[in-house]
């Protein structure tokens, strides 16, 4: 989460210039699953997981990090 979470910032502070004249502004928001122990999950569900946090971050209010917690609402 830190790296992910870093990344965002940079990318929100980082100034880039299109056509050597405007400056665009650019942020970035991440869906995020991790999991430890036994639990089996495949590719499939990690990504499907993945996606449901990414756009609670864009409903939230976008440029966030969310971590997917098994209680996103199908």
């Amino acid at each position: 989460m830190t790296l992910c979470e870093d990344i965002r910032v940079a990318v929100e502070e980082a100034k880039l210039k299109v056509n050597n004249s405007v400056m665009i502004h650019i942020t970035l928001s991440i869906g995020l699953y991790y999991h430890e122990g036994e639990r089996q999950t495949t590719f499939s569900q990690i990504y499907q997981y993945a996606d449901q946090a990414l756009y609670l971050a864009k409903k939230q209010g976008r440029n966030r990090l969310v971590l997917h917690d098994n209680a996103i609402v199908h």
